[in-house]
């Protein structure tokens, strides 16, 4: 796949892809990131190891629950 099909796919100039591949510290915009992997193949982790850094795990993490709707939750105590 060339830098001009690659660029394509994503939505992006294709000096912007000559950037991602030249510069190893540079990383594409999540949704970019998203689709390259998908074209080629591989893992985000894979072609970008920086980004594994940028997901929280453990119990450090911000979120700690998610609802769909406001509505959903549950209320706590003296908080409306």
């Amino acid at each position: 796949m060339t830098e001009s099909q690659l660029a394509r796919v994503c939505g992006v100039d294709p000096k912007t892809v000559g950037r991602w591949i030249s510069n190893p510290t540079r990383e594409p915009h999540a949704r970019h990131r998203a689709a390259a992997s998908r074209v080629l193949g591989e893992e985000e982790i894979v072609l970008w190891p920086s980004v594994q850094q940028l997901v929280k795990s453990g119990p450090d993490r911000e979120l700690v629950q998610m609802y769909p709707y406001r509505r959903r939750r549950r209320p706590r105590c003296g908080v409306s």
